[in-house]
């Protein structure tokens, strides 16, 4: 049976965190890539965001090593919506909401770092794909 089964393939979760970054455009949003996830081509999109500023971030300098030198490890940022790794030191002591697939931050991960999960988002099958965790930077020890 195929019934909404793709659902996730179709970026159906990315659609709804744009549509959630641009109602709260006074919020900064940190969106783990560190599993590989490469989210900012499909973020930029959904999010409407000018498409001469991706460009600008994301250009080579040299167009013949347009195959070999692009890094993966970037981040990215598009308007209120920063994309990278989580850096667990830093990101915990500032006030944003980080998503993260459902395998990037356990239960006990978000105990230790103060971490409130604020919603999450499925897939058309009902499936969890993305959580989104309020930090608490007040709480973190100094």
């Amino acid at each position: 049976k195929y019934e909404r089964s793709g659902a996730v393939n179709y970026n159906y979760p990315l659609i709804e965190i744009s549509k959630m970054t641009l109602e709260m455009p006074n919020k900064q949003f940190l969106i783990d890539t560190g599993r590989g996830n490469q989210l900012y081509g499909p973020i930029a999109f959904y999010s409407r965001y000018n498409p001469f500023e991706f460009q600008k971030q994301n250009s080579l300098n040299d167009i013949s090593e347009y195959y070999s030198t692009v890094d993966l490890s970037k981040k990215h940022i598009i308007d209120n919506v920063e994309l990278r790794s989580i850096d667990w030191g830093k990101d915990i002591a500032t006030d944003q909401i980080i998503i993260a697939d459902n395998l990037a931050i356990s239960p006990s991960q978000a105990k230790e770092h103060k971490l409130q999960q604020v919603f999450e988002f499925k897939d058309l099958a009902g499936n969890t794909t993305y959580i989104g965790y309020q930090t608490h930077p007040e709480e973190i020890p100094k």
